[in-house]
């Protein structure tokens, strides 16, 4: 998210998904989709998007997203960063 690695991390991107590096100029900015800094899941979307697919009929059974998750790895993670 530093500026200064902007155009690096652009030309990763473009590369990855083999579009030109013009095109992704959004890319790590404020117009990108969030993320959070310590990249946490958003527990409570994934829940929303699955509670969809259990209304749609995709799904029989409720799942509880956050009984499933274990985000320990992610917090231990940013530990080790700050």
């Amino acid at each position: 998210m530093d500026p200064a690695n902007h155009a690096e991390a652009v030309e990763i991107v473009a590369k990855f998904l083999k579009a030109p590096p013009e095109r992704l100029g959004w890319v790590f900015t404020h117009a990108d989709y969030y993320r959070d800094a310590n990249l946490n899941p958003d527990l409570a979307a994934i829940q929303k998007n699955v509670d969809m697919l259990q209304s749609f009929d995709f799904i029989k059974e409720h799942i509880d997203v956050a009984a499933h998750a274990d985000t320990s790895l992610v917090a231990e993670a940013a530990k080790r960063i700050k």
